[in-house]
């Protein structure tokens, strides 16, 4: 409130709240309540980050052996993988110390799809309908979602979620001079502009979108691997099972995420430290790893021992030529190769393994 000006008549109380019906008491309780889940949403904010940092430690020397250490050491899967394993770090260290623009986090659930996304184009034969469906279903999933997301958080003014205040100081000293909210030390006070009251529910709709895009490339995934066979080949397996492990941790990080949008501000607010990017950087490096750890190991389809991958029976006649692996690549045969047929004509000669219609994964 300010007094009377001198010789004039007394100045009108500058606004507290705008754009909301709400009193300074519903004010200092949504306030409080905004304050306590931001505390969580930072301590969880903090365990993610201690948890990929942790990942990244004990897994560095692999990193170093399987990317540094690979030529061409700056090829794009090398640099793919080096920005989904340490940019989401800096961008939990960016979020701590400071605000981190939300579209980033947007931007990292969409580019780790990108490992996926070339792995199913690769045990597709690197077929052209194939990529170009999996982009289409990409934009068709989520900038639908996206925008439904954005419009529904900057047109979030409805009094129940959102607090217009236009004298932050005023509500600042009302609260921590209040004796019921002292628990809330200065130091902890974050506000400097208006804020939203809770998480959106709209949130919810992006964790479900992302985990239907995955759901396809899980199944498109493994619907080709079993074309293959999941016995033959330590290669194969390893995809199958690392495509396994992924889809269940992911299927239950975003379910978790969907379902705390819609029960109260305290769950809620751990969808606020963005712990799902964290999950997923962890689960898309040790799939690359895997994969690559897999490729240096003497596996009877990659180095030379070519082997039918059904059967495991040797490709007959001498005229396949060495799997070649550069980079991150690997040479794999057709989905139906004959292993026990005999050498010669007719229906029942085996399928060679020819170099020109190999397979070659990028990541």
């Amino acid at each position: 409130m300010t007094g009377p000006s001198p010789g004039g008549p007394t100045s009108p109380p500058p606004p507290c709240l705008v754009a909301a019906p709400m009193d300074m008491n519903t004010a200092l309780q949504e306030t409080a309540e905004y304050l306590h889940t931001h505390n969580i949403t930072t301590l969880a904010l903090v365990a993610t980050t201690c948890f990929l940092f942790y990942d990244i430690i004990t897994t560095l020397d692999r990193e170093v052996h399987y990317v540094w250490c690979s030529q061409p050491r700056f090829s794009s899967a090398n640099i793919i993988f080096l920005l989904i394993r340490w940019a989401p770090l800096a961008y939990f260290f960016c979020t701590y110390s400071a605000e981190a623009p939300g579209y980033v986090a947007t931007a990292f659930m969409m580019s780790m799809d990108v490992i996926f996304i070339a792995r199913t184009w690769a045990i597709y034969q690197r077929s052209h309908t194939v990529l170009i469906l999996l982009i289409l279903s990409s934009m068709v999933c989520y900038i639908p979602a996206l925008v439904i997301f954005y419009i529904g958080v900057a047109a979030a003014v409805i009094p129940d979620a959102t607090i217009k205040l236009s004298a932050i100081g005023l509500v600042k000293a009302s609260i921590l001079g209040s004796s019921a909210t002292k628990i809330i030390p200065d130091d902890l006070w974050v506000l400097e502009t208006c804020f939203i009251a809770q998480t959106p529910k709209l949130l919810g709709i992006t964790f479900l979108v992302s985990l239907f895009y995955e759901s396809i490339l899980f199944g498109a995934m493994i619907g080709r691997l079993l074309q293959y066979g999941t016995s033959s080949s330590k290669l194969l397996d390893s995809m199958y099972r690392d495509g396994m492990s992924y889809f269940t941790v992911i299927l239950l990080a975003h379910l978790v995420g969907a379902i705390t949008c819609f029960y109260g501000p305290i769950p809620a607010a751990i969808d606020g430290s963005f712990y799902f990017i964290g999950i997923k950087s962890v689960m898309c490096s040790h799939v690359v790893l895997r994969l690559r750890a897999s490729l240096a190991t003497r596996d009877a389809v990659i180095d030379g021992h070519h082997r039918s991958i059904h059967s495991g029976e040797p490709v007959y006649g001498g005229l396949a030529r060495k799997a070649h692996r550069t980079d991150t690549q690997m040479g794999l045969p057709p989905p139906r190769v004959c292993g026990r047929a005999s050498l010669g004509k007719g229906p029942g000669a085996p399928m060679l393994y020819k170099a020109g219609r190999s397979l070659s994964i990028k990541i």
